[in-house]
């Protein structure tokens, strides 16, 4: 009798119930693929992939910097709180920040926004390092960023005030002196 049911058990999983679960894909039109933008518009996470350019000299690092042009004044450089001192010329880098909170406006003011950073030097070593980076002071609207994807290190976030008349706030890549700090 075991031997009977059995054989009913693996015709039934073999036919699927009569069901239409084995012609699934009989559409003639194949499904449509999972892009990058879909996580960014599911998940609210923008990630880029870029190697730090060759020639970066002994006595300064890579980071990422807000490049704030406010209009009408002068612009300034601060930094955004993410830098590769441990990484020389050519290291890779992949850098994924959760901007779901300030897409809408941010109502809430967030000031910080969650980061993750993947890193490889040309040893070979992985480094993962995760935190907040800070937003500039009054700029804390998304107002546009790079498309997620390998990156040409140009304004990867762009910020706005919600005072509006402000500017713009650019996160690039940047380089400072190691004896600055």
């Amino acid at each position: 009798m075991s031997s009977r049911f059995q054989r009913i058990v693996l015709v039934c999983f073999l036919v699927g119930f009569g069901g239409d679960v084995s012609n699934a894909g009989d559409s003639g039109k194949p499904a449509a693929s999972i892009e990058v933008a879909d996580f960014e518009e599911v998940a609210g996470i923008l990630a880029w992939s870029f190697r730090l350019p060759e020639g970066i000299a002994a006595d300064e690092y890579a980071r990422l910097e807000w490049n704030i042009l406010p209009d009408g004044e002068a612009g300034r450089v601060e930094p955004g709180g993410i830098d590769f001192s441990a990484l020389s010329s050519n290291g890779e880098i992949k850098l994924f920040l959760w901007v779901e909170a300030i897409r809408g406006g941010n109502p809430a003011g967030i000031q910080a926004i969650r980061y993750c950073v993947k890193t490889r030097g040309i040893d070979g070593r992985r480094e993962e390092t995760k935190g907040r980076l800070q937003l500039p002071a009054g700029y804390t609207q998304l107002y546009g960023f790079e498309k997620s994807g390998p990156s040409d290190l140009n304004g990867f976030v762009m910020l706005n005030s919600p005072t509006h008349g402000k500017g713009l706030a650019h996160l690039n890549l940047g380089y400072t002196s190691r004896e600055k700090d």
